[in-house]
């Protein structure tokens, strides 16, 4: 899981599992043949045949190029619809820190007595210390 190592508690969220190849390994080897398959732009050359029908179909058929299309269009909309709801959750959470920080140096509180007057829940308050600690 990604996270930012200086916020203990910050994961990315986005759910990825990555995995690592060395893509220049490209001996005969299943790994090394998979590799060359991966960088080969001709259906006719590549060595695992489930692998070479999909590209044939998704770059050499107009009904793929079609649905690849669709599949991409589809998946940025996602992608932009989700970063803009990411983007209203991030100012509202910059609003209450800037909330907490005033509270904080105006009147002297202390971070939790500042997140319980603005109202942020416990399970909350956690990951917005680990902010505050940052700033």
């Amino acid at each position: 899981r990604r996270k930012i190592e200086e916020l203990e508690c910050a994961s990315f969220g986005d759910e990825s599992h990555i995995i690592y190849v060395n893509g220049s390994r490209r001996d005969n080897t299943p790994l090394g043949k998979l590799m060359q398959d991966f960088f080969e732009p001709d259906a006719e050359k590549i060595h695992y045949k489930e692998l070479a029908n999909r590209v044939d179909y998704f770059k050499g058929k107009e009904q793929g190029v079609s649905a690849m299309c669709d599949l991409m269009e589809n998946f940025l909309a996602k992608r932009e619809a989700k970063a803009l709801e990411e983007g209203r959750i991030e100012g509202r959470v910059e609003e209450q820190l800037r909330s907490i920080k005033m509270l904080m140096q105006n009147l002297g509180m202390t971070a939790q007595a500042a997140m319980d007057a603005i109202g942020i829940d416990k399970a909350t308050q956690s990951h917005y210390l680990a902010r505050l600690s940052v700033l």
